[in-house]
């Protein structure tokens, strides 16, 4: 009885669900989950009516406005794939297999394409730029090397920074189905 008149209102939960920002298939996953949800609880004996023939509609918006900001957190921390440019140790297929996704493309192209990438900011930078960038990513302290080499800390930050921030654009604008920059970017 509860189950009806809750479904009688499907549409209405969809929208409500959207409007706190959920996407579609999230959407759907919650509303299933609440109706899964309102089972429970009228077996356990809750009394979810309001009145005879009503349900309480406040305690299901509030049921579905807890299960929307648990689906955003999930979903903020998930973590997306990101290609690197170390190509000897990244497999696209291991990486997606983690996610349960079966690769289409194959490794090698990938390898390629990063390999291609890579060559195209190089062509663009300072050799001193990607000397500095690349000795900071491989694990070396920027006060470390600051010591090292008599360059100030501020200057070898400041090149670093510069260089990881023109390579998020670069991996931003490239074509990865074809191979170059994006001509509109």
């Amino acid at each position: 009885m509860i189950l009806e008149i809750a479904y009688k209102k499907h549409k209405d939960w969809l929208r409500i669900c959207r409007s706190f920002g959920c996407q579609n298939d999230d959407c759907q996953d919650i509303i299933s989950e609440m109706y899964i949800k309102i089972d429970e609880l009228t077996k356990k004996g809750k009394d979810l009516k309001y009145g005879d023939n009503d349900i309480n509609y406040y305690y299901l918006y509030k049921m579905i406005f807890h299960a929307c900001l648990r689906t955003k957190q999930i979903n903020k921390k998930r973590k997306d794939i990101i290609i690197t440019s170390d190509t000897e140790t990244f497999a696209l297929s291991e990486a997606l297999a983690q996610y349960g996704i079966k690769s289409t493309i194959d490794d090698n192209i990938i390898d390629y394409k990063l390999e291609e990438f890579t060559d195209s900011y190089e062509n663009k930078l300072v050799w001193y730029d990607i000397a500095i960038f690349e000795l900071i990513s491989d694990g070396r302290k920027i006060s470390e090397l600051s010591r090292d080499t008599n360059i100030s800390y501020v200057s070898l930050r400041n090149t670093y920074i510069k260089v990881k921030d023109f390579i998020k654009k670069e991996y931003e604008k490239y074509d990865w189905t074809r191979g170059h920059s994006r001509k509109n970017n």
